[in-house]
């Protein structure tokens, strides 16, 4: 597969993962105090072997707390995101009720409730899949980035999958608490009309 003209090779893809991922992450506990940096201030930070180079793919608000990244044939960059995490909300991708939230809930304990307060669950799923794409040959910015998926749950595990001959959108496979589902574009307009869920059941009270 040929990459695009702004990913010459895979760890500068990676890395660029890494900077797009920081800005969004809490501070931490051993720094409470510490100050938030823009995008362009932590990419200047980065220590790279000679030879190698980082771009900045993406930063808020194009994109949510990035969870994870997959690249499709197109050279177009998936990402999970979310502003739930790491409180599940009470329903599914369809807006269906979790049948097992209330136990999962009062068993993460372990997890988070130890250092954090819970705060009142979402009623809904308030996660995305976004999709990069039509990236800046010089700078590796993604100059577009649209939503093919909302209302999500946590999601993580994003596969896109090989268009099918005659589809006229894309196919990805995605996790959202507490299920497996694959999401559909029937109608190439560039978001997912169909949520099918493939393996449901999988437990959450620590939402890592």
């Amino acid at each position: 597969m040929p990459h695009p003209p702004c990913f010459p090779a895979i760890v500068r893809g990676l890395l660029s993962g890494v900077v797009f991922a920081s800005v969004a992450l809490a501070q931490r506990g051993d720094a409470p105090d510490a100050r938030l940096s823009a995008p362009a201030e932590q990419r200047a930070r980065f220590h790279l072997p000679p030879g190698f180079e980082i771009q900045l793919v993406a930063a808020e608000p194009e994109l949510q707390k990035p969870m994870n990244v997959s690249f499709d044939a197109a050279g177009r960059v998936w990402v999970t995101g979310s502003t739930l995490y790491p409180w599940p909300a009470k329903r599914d991708a369809l807006g269906e009720p979790i049948a097992s939230f209330q136990k999962n809930w009062g068993d993460n304990t372990l997890a988070f409730r130890a250092s954090s307060t819970p705060p009142e669950p979402s009623e809904y799923g308030l996660d995305t899949v976004r999709v990069l794409s039509d990236f800046d040959p010089a700078s590796g910015r993604a100059r577009q980035s649209t939503v093919f998926a909302d209302g999500l749950n946590i999601p993580v595990g994003v596969v896109p999958l090989p268009r099918a001959p005659g589809a006229k959108g894309d196919t990805v496979l995605v996790f959202s608490i507490p299920a497996i589902w694959r999401l559909t574009d029937t109608d190439g307009d560039g978001r997912a009309d169909v949520r099918e869920k493939l393996y449901d059941g999988f437990g959450f009270k620590d939402t890592h």
